[in-house]
Parts: structure tokens; sequence; C-alpha cells
């Protein structure tokens, strides 16, 4: 065998090894200096970046304004830099960026190539089965439920009298595997999932209309009431604002938010004042514009709008409102359309405007270990964790609900109060983070098992379908436009004074406060062309929807006495 007289290496760490760190977005600026020390060690050919599509891998979203901070070193130095890129788009993006070499990825694989280039089969993905294990369970469900044989009780009720249900083990496999074939469906529609909150409204919708239609059984339809009005959504809750406070990194949340944090609640100021000024003109009334509109907009998402802010409204007035859970999730998707609209449109205005557009950088003075987040597991294999997690959880819930009903606490919600302490908990360090991520790995529990069973017991405990037509209005329209204008307008203004750059902070603060959550987030960030301020965008989401909670739980009690 001979051997080549000359072998060439290229480095590929800047594209290969960063497109993988998924905790937060590396600075432009950060990245730029690491790949000119590579050059100053003697690299001579590196594939810096790759030209994709930034929803698929947020980590390369800067990839142009990586290449003009370092092509100009690499050319004086004589280090040739080569721009991945997986299609046509990608070749023209890189030649227009000025990259010397365009790089392919072949693999001997087809199914790779497929996935490489994100031109896979449809990956059926329900309960953690695929589809020919799925379709098994899936029959055994539904031949239960629609021929008889699934196991009931007898309920007594003082109102109700007597009635037949379902038990727990029949209707939470049914909600299990309605829920998830609904969720699934909603997440594989792209238009559905990136801009309507699909993957929670279509099991919201397509469990109601079930039920409408007469598909649900009467015993299991009372059978899925006895589940949601049994406490399974206070739990839930519990479980998802706990650890959504907890997965925050100690040190992101001291340093880099100390600037940031007060743009957030200034833009909520904005955003909630915008939104009685929208009620009161449109006829609705402040009041209602405020809580019933606008709120359910700003509340952390779609799970926030379909389970917090029922649950918060239906404790502080004493009256059941789980069912206005789908009207506020459509509210919610109509104001994720606006938000990505705004973006856009802010971008090319503030682009005119000296010392309003950072050009992808939020912080006027920025350091990387202000932006720097510990990477910390999302789970865990060892399942006593996971039920410290949810004892944790439930235990943060309760002293929350006491403080809500103890003289001189009582202002405030009993689950503003769990959030509240939540943050006292994640600031302080009084639960090392090894314990309090017990309280993450409970979150992610119900995220990813339990949200689509419980969005399909929404939908048929209570939500009718028939009052659809009555929750969208020109007026509706309007209270929305307004509260996600006034968002974006208060985050830019209270940016300025605190040292940010006003269009980054309105699209993380402002915008990404009044969208669907994660897809919206990067629905948001992709119209502004400002993936990399994902990790201030995560912010806006968890914490900005916790502070909200917390706004709605001192105002509610004091408008609508």
């Amino acid at each position: 065998m001979s051997l080549p007289k000359r072998i060439e290496i290229t480095e590929v760490g800047p594209r290969d090894g960063w497109q993988n760190h998924k905790a937060m977005i590396i600075p432009t600026e950060v990245k730029a200096k690491y790949v000119k020390k590579m050059i100053d060690a003697g690299a001579d050919k590196i594939e810096v970046t790759s030209f994709v599509n930034p929803k698929a891998v947020p980590q390369m979203a800067n990839a142009k304004d990586l290449v003009a901070l370092v092509q100009p070193y690499a050319k004086e130095k004589g280090c040739q830099t080569i721009g991945l890129a997986l299609n046509k788009r990608g070749v023209d993006d890189a030649v227009a960026a000025g990259v010397d070499y365009v790089g392919f990825d072949i693999s001997v694989s087809e199914e790779h190539n497929k996935r490489n280039s994100n031109r896979k089969k449809i990956n059926f993905d329900v309960c953690g089965l695929s589809f020919k294990h799925f379709v098994l369970f899936f029959a055994v469900v539904f031949a239960s439920a629609y021929l008889g044989f699934m196991p009931t009780v007898t309920i007594y009720s003082n109102s109700a009298g007597a009635f037949t249900a379902t038990t727990f083990v029949g209707s939470v496999a049914f909600l299990m595997a309605v829920g998830g074939v609904f969720f699934w469906l909603g997440n594989t529609i792209p238009i559905l999932n990136n801009y309507l909150g699909g993957a929670c409204l279509l099991p919201l919708l397509g469990a109601s209309l079930m039920n409408y239609l007469g598909l649900v059984p009467e015993p299991l339809a009372n059978g899925v009431r006895m589940v949601m009005k049994g406490g399974f959504q206070d739990m839930y809750v519990a479980m998802l604002l706990i650890g959504s406070v907890l997965v925050m990194d100690r040190k992101l949340i001291l340093s880099a938010t100390a600037r940031y944090l007060p743009t957030i609640i200034g833009s909520q100021v904005f955003a909630l004042g915008f939104c009685m000024i929208g009620g009161a003109i449109t006829g609705f009334g402040a009041k209602e514009g405020l809580f019933y509109i606008g709120a359910p907009c700003m509340s952390g998402g779609s799970a926030g709008a379909i389970t917090t802010l029922p649950s918060l409204y239906s404790a502080l007035s004493g009256q059941d409102m789980t069912g206005m859970a789908g009207q506020f999730l459509c509210y919610a998707s109509i104001a994720n359309i606006l938000a990505v609209l705004m973006a856009a449109v802010g971008g090319a205005v503030t682009a005119k405007m000296s010392g309003w557009n950072g050009g992808g950088r939020i912080l006027v003075s920025q350091s990387a270990e202000e932006l720097k987040e510990e990477k910390r597991a999302g789970t865990s294999a060892d399942y006593k964790k996971l039920g410290s997690g949810i004892f944790m959880s439930l235990v943060i819930y309760l002293l929350g609900d006491i403080l809500g009903k103890l003289p001189g606490t009582s202002v405030i919600a009993g689950l503003a109060w769990s959030i509240i302490i939540a943050i006292v908990i994640k600031c302080t360090g009084i639960l090392s983070d090894d314990i309090a991520d017990n309280c993450v790995y409970s979150m992610n529990f119900a995220l990813k098992a339990l949200l689509p069973m419980l969005v399909a017991g929404i939908g048929i405990n209570s939500l009718k379908i028939t009052d659809l037509t009555k929750f969208f209005s020109p007026g509706v329209f309007a209270v929305i436009f307004f509260g996600v204008l006034g968002a974006f307008i208060g985050a830019m203004i209270f940016a300025k004074l605190a040292g940010l750059f006003p269009y980054e902070a309105g699209v993380t603060a402002g915008l990404c406060c009044c969208n669907i959550g994660g897809s919206g987030d990067l629905a948001v960030l992709t119209a502004a062309d400002r993936m990399n301020l994902l990790a201030f965008a995560s912010i806006s989401t968890r914490i900005g929807g916790a502070l909200m909670v917390v706004w709605l739980g001192f105002l509610y009690p004091l408008l609508m006495k």
C-alpha cells in the first residue's frame, strides 16, 4: 500500500462542533474570535459555518455576519474558508457571503442524506411509539371505548344525581391516544405548528369536535370530566410553572437579566395599558380587553393560554373558567401572527434609525459571559429524581396556595405566589441545582408526556366547538393588535433607558412575550433575522409569562370586584 505524500486537514469545529451546542446561541463576535485563533494556530482551511435554515439549526443563523468578520483576516493570513450548503439557496447565500469554497456533505446512506437535508419521510411518533406499534395499542383503546368494554364506576352527585363514568384507566388511555394523534398532526403540519400553535390547537379542537359529533360515548365523556375536574390540570400547571422558572441558569438571571428584566416589565406595563385602551375604543370595556382578550396572548405561550390563565381566573373568581381555554388559545394564535409581522416591519424601519438597531446585538456593551448559560440535562434515568421533582412542584404550588389565602398576603393570587417562591429559590440558591433540576425533569415529563392528554381533555370537558364563532371579531383583532404593539413599543422605550438596543429588545422582550411559545419564538426571530438572540427569547417566554401571571393575579381582584 502506497501512502500519499501529502494529506490535507480541514478544521470543521466552527461548523460541526458549534451546530450541536444548544444551550445558547454563541455571539457572532465570540465565534469570530475563536476562528481567528485557529488561523493564528496554523489552520489553513476552515469550515467556518453552514448556510442552512436557522429554524433547523439556530446556531448557524449568524453565518453571513460571521463570514463578514473573519473573511478579511483569513485572506490576510492565507487561510481558505468553507461554508457548508445543502441546497441551492444555501449555495447562493454562501457565495454572496464571500467564502472561498462551498462544501457539501454526501453520505453513502440515502436515508442519512434525506435526514441531513430535511427531506425525510414523515416521522410518526405518538406516545413514544412508531406507527406499527402504536396502531395496536390504539385499536385496543378504541375497541374498549366503542364496544362497551371500558371499565366504569357509578358516581353519586348532589347536583347531577347518579351517573356512569369510565374509570381513570380508560379515560386516561383514551385521552393519551386521541390527544397524541391530534398533537402529532398539529406538529407535522408546518403552517399550523409554526404560526397557529397547531400542536395544541388541533387536539383541543379535534377532541371538542369529536364530542360535539357524538363520537365520545357519554360514560367516557363523564370520565374525562372527572379526570379534569379532579385536579389533573392543577397538577400539570404546578409542574409546568415551577419547572419553567427553575430551568433558568442562575448566573444568566442575575447578570444578563439585570438590564433585561426591567425591559420585560416595562413592555408588559405598556401592553396591558394598550389592551385597556383597545378594549375601551372597541366597546368591550377596558377590563374585558385587558383580562379576557389581551392577557391570554402574553401568558407564557399556548400552554399558558389554555392551562395557567383559566386556572388562575377560576381560582380568583370562584367560577369554573376552564371553558375559556379554546378562546384564549385562538387569541394567542392571532397575536403570534401579528408578532411575526411586526418583527419583520420593525426591522426594516429601525435599520434606518441610528442607535435603535444593534444589527443582532442586544446589549450595547456585551460580553460572552453575560450570555453564557450552563448546559444542564433535561431529564434523568433516575426515576426517583422525577418523583422528587413532581413532589417539590406540588408542594411549592400548595405553599403558594396557602399564601394566597392568608390575611395580608391574599392580595396576590396563590398561583402568582408559587411563581414568586420558585424565583426566590432559583435566585438565592436555597436549593442546589442538582436538587432544583428535579423540578425541571418533572416539567419536561409534563410537556412531553402529558400535554396532548391535557389539551384533549380540555377540548372534551370545557370547549364547545359551536362557541368558536363567538371568539373572533374585528374588535377582538383590534384589541390584540393594540396589545402586541404596546408590548413592542414599551420594550423598545425601556430598552433605550436600560442600555439595550431597542429593536433587539423589542423583538425578544416584547414580541416573544406575545406568541405561542417555542415555535412562536423561532418564527418571530426568523422574521427579525435575530436567531442569535434565542437565549433572550427563552427568558421572555419563561420569566415573562410567569411575571404576567403575577401581574394578573394582583390586578384581577382589584379591578374585577
